[in-house]
């Protein structure tokens, strides 16, 4: 089932990751994402695995559509772990578009956890 999620494009890169609600960021429009397809297999660790992601953006007005690609690649990068001290097993998420053709994005996506 596809998933519609808002994008944002962070603007600046002051603070880390699980701060990065503190950093400014821009509505670049919207995104139908469709379920994840896992393409590697994790190491039952600390490496959750790798996934395409398939989504269709739809850029918001005065936006372009890499605009929205980068955007949805901004959303779905990173964590939200705010721990002082590592091994706090936060999810950590670091994806790249791989293709864009029109509306349709498709993303890699590491995932791993902080251990």
């Amino acid at each position: 089932m596809a998933t519609a999620i808002v994008l944002h494009r962070r603007l600046t890169g002051r603070y880390a990751h699980g701060f990065s609600h503190l950093d400014r960021w821009a509505r670049a429009g919207t995104a139908k994402v469709l379920p994840w397809r896992r393409v590697e297999e994790g190491n039952g660790h600390d490496d959750i695995g790798t996934y395409l992601v398939h989504a269709v953006v739809k850029p918001a007005a005065g936006a372009s559509r890499q605009d929205a690609a980068l955007a949805l690649r901004d959303t779905l990068d990173g964590t939200s772990c705010q721990h002082e001290f590592d091994c706090c097993g936060c999810r950590i998420q670091r994806a790249r578009v791989l293709h864009m053709h029109g509306r349709k994005v498709v993303l890699r996506v590491a995932v791993s956890r902080n251990y």
